[in-house]
């Protein structure tokens, strides 16, 4: 299970907890200190996986300003961007037809 570590300001949208809150009542980000079990992973993963909204977009416009991404990561802001785990295999998915195996190639012959 994650560490429950809770806070007094949501770390997404700076806006006050209430005491005991465990979801901040503005923006529904569940507050804890941010790590994952590795079943709390694999369920999300498996769960929302090709889920496209927009948050891809902001996690994309972040990613062209080096470091930003991160850092906002880092400090508690999760909720705007895309999950780290689902973009590498949205990614892979997106990628893969555009870069062909060598078995690929040398199946057709080129």
């Amino acid at each position: 299970m994650t560490n429950e570590t809770p806070i007094q300001h949501c770390r997404n949208c700076q806006y006050p907890l209430p005491e005991g809150a465990n979801f901040c009542p503005n923006c529904s980000q569940r507050n804890h200190d941010g790590r994952l079990s590795f079943r709390e992973m694999v369920a999300e993963t498996v769960a929302t996986l090709f889920n496209l909204d927009n948050r891809i977009f902001n996690t994309l416009r972040s990613l062209a300003i080096p470091g930003k991404l991160t850092s906002d990561y880092f400090n508690g802001i999760h909720n705007r961007y895309y999950h780290p785990v689902r973009l590498f295999f949205v990614a892979a998915a997106f990628s893969s037809p555009c870069f062909p195996s060598r078995w690929m190639v040398t199946a057709r012959g080129l």
